[in-house]
């Protein structure tokens, strides 16, 4: 450990993130294969496209195993290989292309998770289970906009999907919010849907989650047994709305 974070001139405390990333690198090209294998036929040859996937390929196993000099991976391609990919990027982003935001929009939704934090610790009585469920998604969210500019906004995106679905497969615990503070969860579910918003997700979630949540469950059955031991009476079934 203490050679790695010398040959990537890193400290000590953050060689497990330096691990984490290079792992995340060591499948980009597996991944750009599987976009390339999705383009329609029209596309430029596939096998031109994925020219540089030899020598990248070796550079990526030679990071993966942690040994020499980092010049040893640097060495496996040559400009002619990015460029190579360069090419095959663009081609991507053509028939495919990757939402993008503004500086001005990605701070301010980097400011809406800092604020929603903020809401969510700060109200004690707000409801612990949708707590715990909302900063660990912010948390992820704060970690892949910083990582923003090497993977770009799709993680985000699916991310904040991901949060908003689980609201919707958690109407008692919202429920609950909307019961214990309501104040709260109004301003909460303002900054979600500013969040989904800046994702073009629209209204449609947010109205979807606080539509569940004002369901009422079907009133359980009671089952009533009837009759003295020993008799063979059947059961009443009763709700316990009665």
């Amino acid at each position: 450990m203490a050679s790695l974070s010398g040959a990537f001139s890193v400290s000590q405390a953050d060689v497990p993130r330096l691990l984490k990333r290079i792992a995340r690198f060591a499948v980009l090209p597996s991944e750009v294969r599987q976009a390339v294998a999705a383009l329609p036929t029209e596309s430029p040859s596939k096998d031109l496209l994925l020219s540089w996937t030899p020598q990248v390929d070796a550079a990526m196993s030679q990071l993966v195993v942690l040994q020499g000099p980092t010049t040893s991976f640097i060495s496996r391609y040559s400009d002619g290989d990015l460029k190579a990919l360069e090419f095959c990027s663009d081609q991507l982003h053509r028939y495919n292309p990757e939402q993008t935001l503004e500086e001005s929009a990605l701070a301010t939704f980097s400011k809406k998770l800092s604020e929603l934090r903020e809401l969510l610790t700060d109200d004690l009585n707000f409801e612990a289970e949708l707590r715990i469920l909302l900063l660990r998604h912010v948390d992820a969210m704060e970690r892949l906009i910083a990582e923003a500019d090497l993977w770009g906004l799709l993680p985000v995106r699916r991310e904040l999907a991901t949060t908003l679905g689980q609201l919707l497969l958690s109407p008692q615990a919202v429920a609950r919010a909307k019961d214990c503070s309501p104040k709260t969860w109004e301003k909460a579910t303002a900054i979600l849907a500013t969040l989904a918003a800046a994702f073009s997700f629209g209204t449609a979630a947010i109205q979807a989650i606080e539509a569940a949540s004002t369901q009422q469950p079907p009133a359980p059955i009671i089952v009533v047994e009837t009759g003295s031991p020993g008799n063979s009476v059947p059961p009443v079934a009763a709700s316990s709305s009665r």
